[in-house]
């Protein structure tokens, strides 16, 4: 039952424009205040009739014809209402108002109290359904009247009925009618306040709303953003590799074409040699077996440097680095550049080998191009060592080239930064090495450097329980 009267009075009530919810806020209203008054004019009309069938001699209410007309012209408003013209029925609803207040004033006096209500009343509903502009020009209006009519009546010129003035002039029903009006001026302040906040609370909520789509998408964008930096530093990373393999191609193939002059030469001078000299064949052939061997680590140590692999394993730092220094080799040489590596034992990893190639060629290279602009006069030399540190494996790359700027220090891991002339380098292979040192090893680096003296580069590998052990100690 409760849910039928709801879904009549929202019909009742419901505004026609709802694309605009300024205008559906007023019409809403103006439904309620148009259906309000038809059934506070019919309940007039009862009482009217009442009191002039009944206390006939006590009667000053509205002329009942007057109170017919009302209804039908209420009822009329509201029709238009219903049918989108809400702003001409607002016009006309506050019209008829105040109508009925200069009517009141003529009828009662112009400082009668409920036509100063009625006043009241039309000001803010003028207010609330049209504009706060037209308000204004309805209080200059109203002003006028009640000075016109006062001023009339004072001097005679017009007789209205001031039986409240006596005393037990205003009866009870006199006094209903007051709380009646200001009751309707409450409950019109109660609608208009009751939309605006609605309103505010749904622009508040589309605000909330907003915000977090916008948070959201920032958030998106920032994640978007992040993964394509992380793919496109990816790809500097394979570039860069690549690149590293161009700039020492040309050595790699002088020292494959060094091997197979050798390989073939022996292989020659044991063919020549025949059955006669079994001696001299054996040693060509054992010469041969070694270049043979040679290349065979050599082209394995160049897949290394090209290959991309998570394999696991058991690897010796002694060998890798053997490795990385055979490929740089003919780089060295052709900078006159010598790469000593005194060690003593032997040290083994647990990890992935590939990557440990990556960080300690990167080194070596960048040791390497240090002693480039750099003349005769200087020994150009690159000292590897490798020894236990403070629970860790210390690999320390020295060199006594150019030397890093006390400016530069701070950003020399910092990815695509390079004080490398020309097309010499590309500013991402110390910030691969460090990035592959802390993520796969949990390694860390530590550079010491004076401009024009060299640079010493330390790199430590924690020793975990099974990761990191001598060779002695392997075997046991």
């Amino acid at each position: 039952m409760l849910s039928k009267i709801k879904n009549l009075l929202a019909l009742i009530f419901e505004p026609k424009n709802k694309s605009n919810e300024d205008l559906a806020r007023r019409e809403f209203i103006l439904n309620v205040l148009l259906s309000g008054t038809i059934i506070l004019s019919v309940v007039c009309a009862v009482v009217s009739v009442l009191l002039l069938h009944i206390y006939y001699q006590e009667a000053h209410a509205t002329p009942f014809p007057m109170l017919i007309g009302t209804i039908i012209f209420f009822a009329a408003l509201y029709y238009l209402s219903k049918t989108g013209k809400a702003n001409i029925s607002a016009y006309f609803f506050i019209g008829l108002y105040l109508l009925f207040s200069v009517y009141t004033s003529y009828r009662w006096g112009a400082y009668a109290p409920q036509a100063l209500l009625i006043f009241a009343l039309t000001v803010v509903m003028s207010g609330i359904l049209i504009s706060t502009r037209f308000a204004f020009f309805l209080v200059i209006f109203s002003s006028i009247c009640i000075f016109s009519l006062f001023d009339l009546q004072s001097n005679g010129s017009i007789k209205a009925d001031l039986y409240w003035m006596n005393p037990g002039g205003i009866s009870r029903g006199d006094i209903i009618v007051y709380v009646a009006t200001l009751f309707v001026i409450a409950v019109v302040s109660w609608l208009s306040n009751r939309e605006i906040e609605k309103s505010l609370h749904r622009a508040r909520k589309s605000e909330a709303e907003l915000k977090k789509e916008r948070d959201m998408l920032e958030i998106r964008v920032e994640e978007r953003t992040e993964e394509l930096k992380r793919e496109q530093y990816e790809k500097m990373r394979q570039m860069h590799k690549f690149a590293e393999f161009g700039r020492i191609s040309s050595g790699l193939f002088h020292d494959i074409t060094n091997y197979l002059t050798a390989l073939s030469l022996n292989l020659e001078m044991a063919k020549e040699n025949g059955k006669k000299e079994v001696d001299k064949t054996r040693s060509y052939l054992e010469q041969a077996l070694k270049t043979s061997s040679k290349m065979e680590n050599f082209v394995e140590a160049i897949q290394k440097q090209l290959k991309n692999q998570d394999k696991l394993e058991r690897f010796s730092l002694i060998q890798e680095i053997e490795q990385s220094i055979q490929v740089l080799g003919y780089r060295s040489k052709s900078q006159n550049v010598e790469i000593a590596f005194p060690h003593k034992g032997e040290y083994f990893l647990v990890g992935n080998n590939f990557k440990f190639s990556q960080i300690i060629t990167n080194v070596i290279s960048n040791a390497i191009d240090s002693y480039s602009g750099i003349g005769e006069g200087v020994n150009k030399q690159v000292l590897i060592n490798i020894g236990k540190e403070n629970e860790a494996i210390m690999i320390s790359v020295q060199d006594r080239g150019c030397g890093i700027s006390k400016e530069n220090m701070e950003n020399i891991f910092t990815p695509f930064f390079t004080t490398k002339n020309g097309n010499d380098g590309t500013g991402i292979g110390l910030s691969t090495m460090l990035e592959i040192l802390k993520n796969d090893f949990s390694g860390e680096i530590d550079v010491r450097s004076e401009e024009g003296k060299g640079t010493t580069m330390k790199l430590y590998f924690p020793i975990a329980k099974g990761l990191v052990q001598s060779h002695k100690s392997w075997n046991k």
